[in-house]
């Protein structure tokens, strides 16, 4: 991960309730990360493999965090555990990568009454839906485990069927492609300090919303309201922005 990413300037974003990122400065992953195992990050493929920066397989022993995707905006279990004890128990199973989904609605949220008990999680007290995710991420640090961030949904609930969730961003609602690809780009540079999140899986089952069908490699001649359906050219775009941070 690049250790310099600059602060970002969002101009490209509808006006509308939704709020630009006009400052976003990395998260600091704290003093706990072990140095030794911390440096052998960023990670990089050679055919089927992942290897470290010492050129040692990685091996992707992954587990899905549900949970800051859906109505709650925050992983689960913290309302019946410790933040500390879950992640614990994570490293102890043997897993070394969590995948992290997330919502775009979820980046603007506080936390709703019953998803944390604070008696067991003080430090998460007063924090936002985003700041719970910042603890998350560090304490599965702390514990060796690798994070890959995972945009999930565009609002916090269950990805079915056909839905608001379909696309990678509303065409019917104030989440453009433009808020969509903002909203990465915070995220990566938030993020670009702490060099156990090592992947941003940019979307979760692209499918049909209802009429709106989308494409792959087709340009710009299938269109929608604010931005074509074409996800092949829509994640080259994002994944290129999002190397320039986060190498």
């Amino acid at each position: 991960m690049a250790s310099g990413a600059p602060l970002i300037k969002s101009s490209n974003v509808p006006e509308g309730w939704i709020e630009d990122w006009p400052d976003v400065a990395p998260i600091r992953v704290g003093s706990k990360l072990d140095k030794s195992w911390a440096s052998q990050f960023p990670l990089n493929t050679k055919g089927r493999h992942v290897f470290n920066r010492h050129g040692e397989r990685f091996r992707l022993r992954g587990i899905n965090w549900y949970g800051a995707s859906d109505v709650l905006h925050v992983v689960g279990g913290l309302d019946v555990q410790r933040l500390e004890v879950i992640c614990e128990t994570v490293s102890k199973l043997g897993f070394t990568v969590v995948r992290m989904p997330f919502s775009n609605e979820m980046l603007r949220c506080s936390v709703p009454e019953g998803a944390v008990d604070f008696a067991k999680n003080l430090r998460l007290r007063g924090l936002t839906a985003l700041g719970v995710l910042d603890e998350v991420v560090r304490c599965l640090g702390r514990h060796l485990v690798a994070v890959i961030l995972n945009n999930h949904t565009t609002y916090g609930e269950f990805c079915g069927p056909p839905s608001q969730n379909s696309l990678w961003f509303d065409p019917a609602g104030p989440f453009s492609e433009s808020q969509w690809m903002a909203d990465w780009v915070m995220m990566a540079t938030r993020y670009s300090h702490c060099p156990h999140v090592v992947g941003y899986d940019l979307r979760n089952e692209i499918r049909p919303r209802w009429s709106l069908w989308p494409s792959w490699g087709r340009g710009s001649t299938h269109k929608v309201r604010w931005a074509r359906r074409d996800w092949a050219a829509s994640a080259l775009a994002m994944a290129v922005r999002l190397l320039e941070i986060s190498p």
